[in-house]
């Protein structure tokens, strides 16, 4: 799909919403889980306790920020990495 809209900056009029900002979310979420595991690691040794069973779900969005109904930058999306402290 990258080479897709590389080639043809008009495609992404063609391609779902969904599929275009899929991969961002995607990693947004990953990487919660992947910090998630590691506290749940750091904690089971701490308390020295296991957890036996655990559910998990989750919901990422991405949107972009309007300014007075108009998108800045001409609608460039600019990731910005968060600072975990």
């Amino acid at each position: 799909m990258e080479r897709l809209l590389k080639s043809t900056p008009s495609a992404t009029n063609t391609v779902l919403l969904d599929l275009y900002q899929g991969g961002t979310v995607n990693l947004m979420g990953m990487a919660y889980y992947e910090r998630y595991g590691r506290f749940r690691d750091l904690n089971e040794r701490l308390h020295k306790a296991g957890v036996v069973s655990e559910f998990a779900y989750g919901l990422a969005s991405l949107a972009a920020k309007r300014v007075s109904g108009q998108l800045p930058n001409s609608g460039d999306v600019i990731l910005v990495q968060p600072r975990w402290t």
